[in-house]
């Protein structure tokens, strides 16, 4: 057998190849486009689409690579012998080439002209709800349980429902929105947006910008939602200094991070100062007095004279936050995780006074190289906050003249949580709040909590959580409160962040 003819016979083999799978991805490429045309979010056998064209795009260019080296074997095997009598085989293989580029070309494109269609939009849903009992009256419970997803009365609390809608929208932008609802301490039902914002994904120099409504970047505890907790309730030090749904408001953000050798994130972003979750500035209660109004959120007046509205008429009367963040590994088991936090702002109590927040949290994790689903573990976290609010000279209800003056108070918990066996934890938490205001202001006064908790997962959606709580007010007292919590999730949700 001639090695002209085995050449032969090889290039129309490879030629017969080619003739019956380019037809067929051809097909495929057509069922597909039919089925993502209508612009639909896609649900069973259907919401595979993305990844059938990503395995498509794959094979075509595997294949491409691996018939273009033969192909270009066979004109040099052409060539040496004379080619004259394949001429005609070598024109179909160059007219199957083109063929193979035009079918690339249309799968390239398929993001731009087709990709709305494929891309879904990841829904979830959370809820969290506790029973307890208390040797406080519901009254002082609320004052003590200040948080707005606290359980905060004896018998059963619905602290928190949450549905999460968040997905890619196009190539430049990802959003996410944050819907709320839980009942009050009066049965009533209570509906927030309480996140909505459009992030960048494809800025140069690894500069991220958000706008929209969202949490400050201030501190560890801040941004985190219900779900994400390590215990029942927040931080009571926090409910005073950033209100009891956390510190939140429209506007925008800018973060960078840093071309270093260790990661090094600066975050800085610039919001509304009004609003009930900005209670440190132009929010309903100022340096508020009681750290509830009933509804499970922030009320009453300004602690210093009247509240005097203040209108944006420069950057000055809008809040400024900041953070930066660093991380190292200390071991193979040990990391560690630092921050720095500022914000300022207005507030509610003069034209001219403002308010300056300033903290600094530390967290440590050790997770073993040897470990089942990530068991046994041990997160460490201590986070510091103070503030300094300023207030005008202003005349009392009694007659009494104050002059301007600044209010200077600080708050600190450091928590401990043990992952002693897959599915189980074991958690502990002090907290305590000093500062100069006068004792007779409640929700001011100087206090301190020890907290201790046990927590099973059930599942990744699913955990159940004991948690005894022991409080020591100047002004209410001493009390204790015991809390069973269940928590579900449904639906996608991301990796707790450490």
């Amino acid at each position: 057998m001639s090695r002209e003819w085995k050449t032969s016979v090889r290039g129309a083999c490879v030629a017969a190849a080619l003739s019956m799978a380019l037809p067929w991805c051809g097909v495929a490429l057509a069922q597909d486009t039919a089925r993502g045309a209508d612009g639909h979010a896609r649900s069973g056998p259907e919401s595979g689409a993305a990844s059938e064209i990503e395995a498509l795009r794959a094979e075509m260019r595997a294949m491409e690579a691996r018939h273009r080296r033969e192909m270009a074997a066979l004109r040099e095997e052409l060539a040496r012998s004379g080619g004259g009598a394949d001429g005609a085989l070598a024109d179909e293989i160059d007219r199957l080439l083109d063929r193979m580029d035009g079918l690339e070309g249309r799968l390239e494109a398929r993001p731009e002209s087709t990709g709305r269609g494929l891309r879904l939009v990841d829904i979830s849903l959370s809820g969290v709800a506790a029973g307890g009992w208390s040797d406080r009256n519901d009254e002082t419970l609320g004052a003590l349980q200040g948080g707005g997803h606290d359980p905060n009365r004896r018998g059963f609390t619905l602290q928190n429902v949450e549905l999460i809608l968040k997905g890619a929208v196009d190539p430049y932008l990802n959003a996410q929105a944050n819907l709320i609802t839980f009942i009050d301490r009066d049965g009533e039902t209570v509906v927030e947006l309480e996140e909505a914002f459009a992030t960048t994904t494809s800025l140069p120099w690894g500069l991220q910008a958000k706008a929209g409504q969202f949490y400050a970047p201030i501190g560890r505890h801040n941004p985190q939602h219900p779900h994400q907790w390590e215990f029942v309730d927040q931080p009571f030090g926090l409910t005073r200094f950033l209100g009891p749904d956390g510190m939140r408001g429209q506007g925008a953000q800018l973060s960078w991070l840093l071309p270093t050798d260790f990661p090094l994130e600066l975050t800085a972003a610039l919001q509304n100062a009004n609003g009930e979750t900005m209670t440190s500035f132009l929010g309903a209660n100022g340096a508020h007095g009681d750290e509830e109004d009933g509804h499970g959120h922030g009320g009453g007046e300004s602690t210093f004279g009247e509240p005097r509205e203040r209108v944006v008429r420069s950057l000055d009367d809008l809040v400024w936050s900041g953070r930066a963040t660093t991380s190292f590994d200390l071991s193979d088991e040990w990391t560690s995780l630092f921050g720095a936090s500022t914000a300022f702002g207005p507030n509610q109590s003069g034209n001219s006074a403002e308010t300056t927040l300033r903290g600094a949290d530390v967290s440590l994790r050790w997770k073993p190289l040897e470990n089942r689903r990530g068991f046994p573990f041990v997160d460490l976290r201590v986070e510091w906050l103070e503030r300094d609010y300023e207030f005008d000279g202003f005349t009392d209800d009694a007659g009494d003249v104050f002059g301007a003056d600044a209010l200077h108070d600080r708050t600190w918990y450091g928590q401990a949580v043990w992952g002693f066996a897959p599915g189980w934890t074991v958690g502990t938490r002090y907290e305590e709040f000093a500062g100069d205001a006068p004792e007779e202001i409640t929700g001011l006064e100087d206090r301190d909590r020890w907290s201790f908790t046990i927590t099973h997962y059930l599942s990744e959606f699913a955990k159940i959580r004991l948690q005894v709580n022991r409080d020591d007010s100047d002004t209410l007292g001493r009390g204790t409160a015991v809390w069973l919590q269940v928590e579900f999730n449904l639906g996608s949700h991301g990796a707790h962040v450490f």
